[in-house]
């Protein structure tokens, strides 16, 4: 299996011209300081936030606006990325580069290639047939099971990183997908189906217009009470006759339809917008007056997901702004509908002088010979060319219904098709297999971590990860929690489905554990740990990490923290500043 090595970190603030540089082990890596406030988490926080995740940095740091680089490889391939902001330039091992300007898109598909990363995931929806969208998420998705944070991570699971909610519901498909639940051969079928889904919702709106269309076609032209027994003979003659006579009034009047359904269409869409355009206004103006009510402090936190949110006073003003581009969009759908609705005003009109010139001829085509079906009926009763182009009409977008009621059911063929292709991927004594060796290492791992407090009876498979939270006492739920994310390693490295990436933990020793059980932790890191990964671990210096500093790279702090005036020009010769053109 490949594995992700960091080699070494470059980091700067061209503002404060302060730098440093930071080498790391192959294997074991220990960031360590005296005080807790010299910097540790931010350190290890900054190897995945220039690979383009988005760990929780505070205030001051987003202040410092720094520009990083790592270094890392994967096999015997070198590879270097630097970051500014959202802007990020990838180096391959063949010294090509590219400059990106966002983490997602184009970067995260180019970062997914490099680490193997396959997992899909559809957007949120936008716009119509947005839904069926499937694309590569941001690195934040692939480094997940590998990061443990300090400020979330031990209380809750697979929440290590902002703007995950971005997809709703990722979680299952995520954690299945590091766990070997799902191959990567699930999601290539995945496409094809979204692809038939999509093509699918198409039919159904076709045949939504033509619904709509024979809606027109009845208000236009109803249907007489009365009704004319014609031969076929004299049907096909008369038809002939209107063919001939009025072939470019019904021309016109089609067009007219097909315009009316257009745009009866588009304003039933437009009007679901502007639903929605309302509602993004008041949920703004909500917003704004939750923030300046907590003005005094300039992050949030989120007491239901436990995801800090920016409260500083230009995101404030970014919410102003917000509001204002929805309203802006609110009257921009307004004049739309507006505009349309003038649009089908003036196509009924047409309608009504197209009808005043239909009239101007239709007596021609009232045959007084022909035979009535009851003959109380009187003949001006009938207007035979109304009967022939309803019938025309009738005929045609029935037919048209017809064939895309047998696409869209093919849709559905080949999806319940892909859908049991996919089932097929993993057999389900494969699956149970997964299950029993989850459950076989979380159990082992509860053992030797000595956390038997942690109730285990109602996990059944990784999903269960909620279950887990505050299960036992406070120091056991913590190492509680440690074993599952070692038994989720141990899955992600038996399916290898992507690069094992470089293992961070954010200091261990969570809810003050007891010296033996923290010394009992880092000894069943040191062992637990693949012995090809990469483990950087952040502790605060004590005499219970001498079994840890004895076998590690030692990376120690100090009140100068991590940026440093002494190392600002040798670092700044290491980056790229095209960084910032």
């Amino acid at each position: 299996m490949k594995n992700l090595v960091f080699q070494q970190l470059v980091v700067i603030s061209e503002s404060k011209k302060l730098g440093n540089l930071f080498k790391f082990n192959p294997h074991l890596n220990l960031i360590t300081a005296k005080n807790n406030s010299f910097g540790k988490s931010t350190l290890a926080k900054l190897l995945v936030w220039t690979l383009g995740c988005e760990p929780y940095l505070d205030p001051t740091w987003k202040n410092l606006e720094v520009h990083c680089r790592v270094d890392f490889n994967i096999g015997e391939n070198n590879f270097r990325i630097e970051r500014y902001k959202k802007t990020i330039i990838i180096y391959w091992p063949d010294n090509s580069q590219k400059k990106y300007s966002n983490i997602s898109g184009e970067y995260a598909e180019e970062f997914a290639k490099i680490v193997g990363f396959r997992a899909l995931l559809p957007q949120r929806k936008k716009g119509v047939g947005d839904d069926f969208i499937l694309e590569t998420p941001p690195p934040a998705f692939y480094y997940l099971p590998f990061y443990i944070d300090q400020q979330s991570s031990w209380s809750k699971t697979w929440i290590g990183f902002s703007s995950l909610s971005q997809y709703s519901d990722w979680q299952k498909t995520i954690i299945k997908y590091h766990t070997g639940y799902l191959r990567p051969e699930h999601f290539a079928i995945q496409k094809e189906i979204a692809q038939e889904n999509k093509e699918r919702k198409a039919q159904i709106q076709i045949q939504q217009k033509i619904d709509t269309a024979i809606e027109i076609v009845n208000t236009y032209f109803p249907i007489p009470s009365k009704t004319i027994a014609l031969t076929n003979e004299e049907f096909d003659i008369l038809k002939k006759e209107v063919s001939e006579d009025i072939s470019k009034l019904q021309a016109e009047q089609e067009e007219l339809f097909n315009i009316i359904a257009k745009d009866k269409a588009k304003r039933t869409y437009l009007l679901s917008q502007l639903e929605l355009a309302n509602i993004a206004v008041d949920e703004l103006e909500k917003d704004y007056l939750f923030s300046i009510e907590y003005h005094n402090n300039d992050e949030l936190l989120c007491p239901l997901c436990g995801t800090i949110h920016n409260n500083s006073s230009p995101y404030r003003a970014s919410i102003l702004a917000d509001k204002d581009q929805a309203i802006k969009l609110v009257q921009s759908l307004k004049k739309e509908i507006e505009l349309i609705d003038k649009n089908l005003s003036d196509k009924n009109i047409k309608i009504t002088i197209l009808r005043s010139k239909i009239n101007q001829i239709r007596n021609k085509y009232i045959s007084k010979d022909l035979v009535l079906e009851k003959s109380s009926v009187g003949i001006d009763d009938i207007n035979i060319f109304d009967m022939l182009t309803v019938k025309n009409v009738e005929k045609h977008v029935q037919q048209a219904r017809a064939n895309s009621l047998l696409l869209a059911e093919e849709n559905e063929l080949e999806i319940k098709r892909l859908n049991q292709k996919q089932t097929q991927l993993l057999s389900k004594e494969q699956r149970l297999s997964i299950n029993n060796n989850f459950l076989k290492y979380l159990s082992d791992y509860i053992d030797k971590l000595d956390a038997k407090g942690v109730n285990l009876k109602s996990i059944k498979s990784p999903i269960d990860y909620n279950k887990l939270h505050g299960s036992g006492g406070a120091a056991e739920s913590t190492r509680g929690l440690l074993a599952y994310y070692m038994a989720i390693l141990k899955l992600i490295e038996e399916a290898e489905n992507e690069v094992f990436a470089s293992i961070i933990i954010d200091t261990p020793n969570q809810q003050e554990q007891a010296n033996f059980n923290y010394k009992n932790i880092l000894n069943f890191l040191i062992n637990t740990i693949p012995p090809q990964a990469q483990l950087i671990l952040c502790a605060m210096d004590c005499n219970e990490i001498n079994c840890f500093k004895e076998k590690a790279n030692i990376i120690e702090l100090d009140e100068e923290k991590i940026l440093k005036s002494s190392e600002f020009i040798k670092a700044k010769k290491l980056l790229n500043m095209d960084i910032y053109l």
